[in-house]
């Protein structure tokens, strides 16, 4: 049986410094990207696009209120048999897409994440300097963190640390790698990208999860790419991926039986230039789902 990929736009940027993200998905609906990805042989469904709500005071209560909402969309969509691919928005929406799907799934530390970015996104408010919740979820998704956020569809961490594996690396501070060192999550920086190729990456990440969970998921962070390419991002960062080595990787991955969800995050169309980023979403939506 055919999988059922549906869309849902995250129209979050309260947890970013720059809100402008949160602008991303409906950029993307409003050049109709199901229509171009349709016309390009790629058949998928907009569900719908969830949006912050502003009357909670605080950066904190809207993401949280947003996660909430989002891990109910995503584990709702779980539940039915269907397939989440979240459209972002800061990458503080990953609490909500990744705590959903775990629950329905009742995979909650058995599930794999790939998390392409160049940050690590590993702070708790305890080590951030700036107190932007998008540099929190991957510690939060591993237990670290704010309880109103860690303990999002069900109390218990989401996921395990040897069930995570970060690639493109090459920003962070010291006290989210201390977190991440202290608990053996497996990272690939980017000059271990450079000096080995993506290819031989991406084949060892997915070597390395299958090898211990039989489900996975992919988040992408657009900053992992380079700013070349990709400069419609809320943090760009230089010396990033390229998707000629990146593309060919992950060709067909929504057809992986073992894959339950994919996100792509952190698309600011004010900082876009001639569309390039959003051409590169159309490029990764359509090598993903494209039939080997």
């Amino acid at each position: 049986m055919k999988k059922q990929w549906k869309v849902i736009g995250a129209a979050l940027g309260e947890g970013a410094q720059i809100i402008g993200t949160k602008l991303g998905s409906d950029y993307c609906d409003n050049q109709h990207l199901i229509q171009t990805l349709e016309e390009n042989g790629i058949s998928l469904l907009w569900l719908e696009t969830l949006i912050s709500n502003l009357e909670k005071k605080s950066a904190l209560a809207i993401v949280q209120d947003f996660c909430e909402r989002l891990a109910q969309k995503t584990a709702a969509l779980k539940k039915q048999g269907e397939y989440p691919l979240v459209i972002g928005g800061d990458h503080s929406v990953a609490i909500g897409t990744w705590s959903g799907i775990t629950s329905a799934l009742k995979a909650e530390q058995n599930f794999g994440l790939i998390w392409i970015d160049a940050h690590m996104d590993a702070h708790t408010f305890e080590t951030t300097p700036s107190k932007a919740i998008h540099g929190m979820p991957v510690a939060t998704l591993l237990g670290h963190g704010d309880s109103y956020l860690t303990r999002l569809s069900s109390l218990q961490a989401k996921i395990a640390p040897q069930h995570l594996v970060l690639i493109g690396v090459r920003s962070y501070e010291p006290g989210e790698a201390k977190l991440l060192r202290d608990n053996k999550v497996k990272i690939f920086y980017m000059e271990d990208v450079k000096s080995r190729g993506f290819a031989t990456v991406w084949q060892e990440a997915m070597s390395y999860l299958q090898q211990q969970v039989s489900s996975f998921g992919i988040s992408i962070d657009l900053d992992g790419f380079d700013p070349i390419v990709a400069p419609g991002v809320g943090s760009r960062e230089k010396d990033g991926l390229m998707p000629a080595e990146v593309l060919p990787c992950l060709q067909g991955l929504a057809w992986d039986p073992n894959c339950e969800g994919i996100e792509i995050v952190e698309f600011n169309p004010d900082r876009d230039k001639n569309d390039a980023t959003y051409q590169l979403i159309q490029q990764l939506i359509h090598t993903m789902f494209l039939k080997k």
